[in-house]
């Protein structure tokens, strides 16, 4: 029991309000981009054929639902991130390295800051150069160091262990977003 409470303090904890107004405006437009790209692939998939009021109205329900789910999914995905970095931050673990440069990455990166822990290194699997003006190294070279990897996605997330793990990195070692 004692374990629990002490992470229901850390949950109390993760969920104050940033100190920067900068990385306030990040992990906002972190959180649009997201929604953006949701509603995006929504709009794409569905059917245009509205050409009723009937189904306008019920396009338009099934776009609100769509919307508050998509975000309720991102609040989830935040409060989760913020989480596993106040658990990291409570075990002392001051860096961090990201496995990817997506919108997690980047809402990761911006919650960080909250709880004072830096993020040493940035790898992926793809050819970016840059993110969030660090420079992107490839996965492989991860085996180099010491620090905790956080998988910033949630999606083939088993996928990406596996790698690593074929990489040689202990499983100690790889963080993931419950």
């Amino acid at each position: 029991m004692a374990s629990r409470s002490r992470f229901a303090g850390l949950s109390e904890a993760c969920e104050t309000q940033l100190s920067e107004p900068r990385m306030r405006v990040l992990l906002f437009k972190t959180f649009c981009k997201l929604l953006a790209k949701q509603f995006y692939v929504k709009l794409t998939r569905v059917p245009r054929d509205v050409t009723t009021v009937r189904a306008i109205l019920r396009k338009s329900i099934n776009v609100y639902a769509f919307l508050k789910s998509a975000s309720q999914h991102n609040l989830y995905t935040m409060r989760q991130s913020r989480r596993v970095l106040a658990d990291l931050a409570y075990h002392e673990i001051t860096a961090v390295s990201l496995y990817g440069t997506g919108e997690i990455a980047e809402l990761l990166y911006g919650l960080a800051s909250e709880v004072s822990i830096g993020i040493r290194s940035i790898y992926d699997d793809f050819g970016e150069e840059t993110f969030l003006g660090s420079d992107v190294l490839p996965i492989e070279v991860c085996v180099q160091s010491s620090e905790k990897i956080i998988i910033a996605s949630m999606v083939r997330i088993e996928e990406k262990i596996a790698r690593l793990k074929r990489l040689g990195v202990k499983q100690d070692r790889i963080v993931r977003l419950p």
